[in-house]
């Protein structure tokens, strides 16, 4: 897949979480940026484990482990940047 391709060549990405609080603007909302590089899970066990909650997420999901080239990724962090708010910002490495 595409994807899979983009990955091996650069594993680097980020995840972004925004406090749920529609009532403010995004700029006022507390964030964290996780950004690390992505992972093959090889282990076996922690592959069904994975899949196990995949598949409860996504109940009809079942037909993509039929793929050869489906696998699973973990995010492994390397810097986490908060924003808790106006002026409360910290970089942790």
């Amino acid at each position: 897949a595409r994807h899979t391709k983009h990955i091996k060549k650069h594993p680097k990405a980020s995840l972004l979480v925004v406090e749920a609080d529609p009532a403010r603007p995004i700029h006022e909302r507390r964030r964290m940026t996780v950004l690390g590089s992505l992972q093959l899970v090889s282990d076996p066990e922690e592959f069904e484990l994975a899949k196990a909650k995949y598949l409860k997420v996504f109940t009809k999901s079942q037909i993509f482990f039929t793929l050869s080239d489906f696998r699973f990724y973990e995010l492994v962090p390397e810097e986490v940047y908060w924003v808790g708010g106006f002026g409360k910002v910290a970089t942790i490495k």
